[in-house]
């Protein structure tokens, strides 16, 4: 996971705050795996990473260790999280020239994309699901899973509104 190296190469430990469910654990376990540095309580965190969703036990945690800079994903969006922090949410997609935040966070661009890969399929002469595949994953940039290749992860910072603005790529 992108956000454990750039701790890591920050000199910088995490406090990890994860919810009881299915999604807490999931991206508590690729944290684990990618070697996230974590910190043991806030007094020796230099950041919290969030894994929870609004509404959830997780949430009232994180925003007990305010003012710390605060990274989470998504599913914790107009949560309150505390006063006086750096908020900032790790999501799948850079920003793009011209295209409205909604848009991208609803997937427009990406299927968009997945439009144009699957047109060129079609002319390219594929005529079943197995040919429309091996053409759309030889020329759209895919691993051998199918997921795309190099796909961008960005830091978006959330205003006191949670308007989000890019902040960098990870």
């Amino acid at each position: 996971m992108r956000l454990a190296a750039d701790v890591r190469a920050a000199g910088r430990r995490a406090l990890v705050v994860a919810g009881e469910h299915d999604y807490g654990r999931q991206l508590d376990g690729q944290l684990r795996l990618a070697g996230l540095p974590r910190a043991t309580g806030p007094a020796d965190a230099d950041l919290v990473v969030l894994c929870g969703l609004t509404g959830e036990p997780e949430v009232e945690v994180a925003r007990a260790t305010a003012p710390l800079p605060l990274v989470a994903f998504d599913g914790v969006q107009h949560s309150d999280l505390g006063p006086g922090r750096e908020l900032r949410l790790g999501l799948p997609f850079a920003p793009l020239d011209g295209a409205p935040f909604d848009h991208l966070v609803f997937g427009a661009e990406q299927a968009r994309r997945g439009a144009r890969l699957i047109a060129g399929a079609l002319r390219a002469g594929a005529r079943d699901r197995a040919s429309v595949l091996a053409a759309a994953r030889a020329d759209g940039g895919f691993d051998p899973h199918g997921d795309p290749a190099g796909a961008p992860v960005w830091l978006w910072r959330a205003g006191r509104d949670w308007a989000l603005g890019a902040d960098r790529p990870l």
